[in-house]
């Protein structure tokens, strides 16, 4: 993704290069004990050391682009539309 518009003089863009992916993380609704079944959740979220990374300092109002590879597939599109969203 390349930014829209160029920074203000006092800020640099920032370009994070690496991954991108799901994370998939599993919540028990109470602690688990040796060979228990317990209710719980599954949630996936967008993730990866580059992505976290670059949604963090878009959040802090920085200019950033993001470069990684994802699979031309609907999990692929999906990361890229979490990307877009912050």
């Amino acid at each position: 993704m390349i930014p829209s518009e160029e920074p203000a003089p006092d800020q640099s863009p920032f370009l994070c290069i690496g991954a991108m992916h799901w994370d998939y993380i599993g919540v028990a609704d109470q602690v688990l004990s040796a060979g228990e079944d317990v209710p719980g959740k599954v949630v996936r979220r967008p993730g990866g050391v580059a992505f976290n990374v670059a949604i963090g300092l878009a959040r802090a109002g920085h200019l950033v682009s993001l470069c990684g590879a994802v699979g031309d597939d609907a999990e692929g599109a999906a990361l890229l539309a979490a990307a877009t969203q912050c």
